[in-house]
């Protein structure tokens, strides 16, 4: 009875952390740009920065006041609109802060967003807004060097953990954290299409 229950807790905690590994950003999709010859349901594609005011859904102007984020956002309607098969999430994550405000500020961000898309041409039943939160720290799939000179190794996770384990040092601090915050589209459905036989004839 003992062994039973030995194992049962095994394989619960196996389930357990590999449903852990998958909630986070899986960099198997993340090298997907908006400039990639295929794709499939599930990649992820990551979007050029788009910038808010500070704890708000308002876009922010570039600093050189010339900047707009609808140019920015051209290449993603037009992205969505040359693949008609797909409908997409529109995704913001954030960095390590509260759950609770993050959740709904990156909701309120991608709705702006997602609203902003729409206006520009994207059909609004082919995408929707999710703000992510800090439910999906990202998994660097490249070795990233910090401001101090200290890299950080292809592979790792950049969880509140790990991140505040460099607050030591303001300036990597900042910029770990500022790799969490990012937006992107997710593929969420394909849409296959009906097979035609052409062997039957109309009239016969």
């Amino acid at each position: 009875m003992m062994r039973k229950f030995i194992l049962l807790v095994l394989i619960s905690g196996a389930i357990a952390l590999s449903f852990t590994e998958r909630s986070y950003y899986d960099c198997s999709s993340c090298h997907k740009t908006l400039y990639d010859s295929t794709y499939n349901g599930g990649d992820i594609i990551r979007l050029p920065a788009i910038r808010f005011d500070l704890n708000k859904c308002t876009f922010l102007p570039d600093k050189d006041s010339v900047f707009n984020q609808s140019d920015t956002l051209k290449p993603v309607v037009k992205f969505i609109n040359e693949h008609p098969i797909f409908s997409f999430e529109l995704r913001v994550h954030s960095d390590t802060v509260n759950p609770y405000s993050a959740t709904k500020l990156t909701q309120c961000r991608a709705k702006s967003i997602t609203d902003r898309l729409i206006e520009l041409g994207v059909d609004r039943n082919r995408i929707v807004a999710r703000g992510m939160g800090e439910s999906e720290p990202l998994r660097l799939d490249h070795t990233l060097h910090l401001p101090s000179g200290d890299s950080v190794t292809q592979g790792a996770v950049l969880t509140h953990k790990f991140i505040a384990t460099k607050k030591g040092r303001k300036a990597d601090w900042e910029y770990l954290r500022m790799q969490n915050r990012r937006t992107d589209l997710k593929i969420i459905q394909v849409e296959v299409a009906t097979p035609v036989d052409t062997t039957k004839h109309s009239g016969n």
